[in-house]
């Protein structure tokens, strides 16, 4: 009866998550509008990603709302005790681009991807009109066109961020090959619910 119940559990968890998460999605390659603008941005690269970001401030937030509860037990702890927020940010990126590779089972060789820390929601909603010519309610994005990641500092959890960079390993693993949307959505969603296992 215990086995049971913790499956139905496991299964709202699920459909709770899928429900949330479907504010969250991989984009089709139907960026019609121009290149995320990196002028103005600081930069910074890790294992995984080339992190351009606005100001420190948008990486100060970024850092303190990215909490990776279970996944820090891959974090070298020197670079989370540096004063400089950037050490800690590159090692939590890195740390959960591995996660989601071993949850994937995918690890594409010379996997890189961009990742464009929006400060707030006005500048994120700024960067999607500019990419797709429309409005959003969305608080990340994957763009495979681009291979960009783009998240709103002041909404991003280690959840959300893990969901984007599965799109982003399974872009990378099948190459130019189309896989379909439904599929990337399962996978992506597959990483969410196992991010703290």
């Amino acid at each position: 009866m215990r086995l049971l119940s913790l499956k139905l559990r496991s299964y709202a968890r699920v459909l709770l998550r899928g429900v949330i998460l479907s504010c969250v999605l991989v984009l089709p390659d139907q960026a019609s509008g121009e290149l995320p603008d990196y002028s103005g941005y600081r930069v910074m690269d890790t294992a995984f990603t080339r992190i351009f970001f606005p100001e420190n401030n948008a990486l100060l937030r970024f850092n303190r709302n990215l909490k990776l509860g279970r996944v820090d037990q891959l974090i070298n702890w020197g670079a989370l005790k540096s004063t400089d927020p950037s050490h800690a940010v590159a090692a939590k990126v890195d740390a959960l681009f591995r996660r989601v590779e071993d949850i994937l089972d995918m690890r594409p060789e010379g996997m890189r991807t961009t990742l464009m820390i929006a400060s707030d929601r006005q500048e994120f909603r700024r960067i999607y009109r500019k990419m797709y010519r429309s409005e959003t309610e969305l608080i990340a994005f994957f763009s495979p066109a681009r291979n960009v990641i783009v998240i709103d500092a002041t909404e991003v959890t280690a959840n959300v961020l893990a969901h984007e960079m599965a799109h982003a390993v399974i872009h990378a693993y099948y190459g130019n090959a189309s896989t379909p949307g439904k599929v990337h959505e399962i996978l992506a969603q597959y990483v969410d619910l196992h991010l703290h296992d």
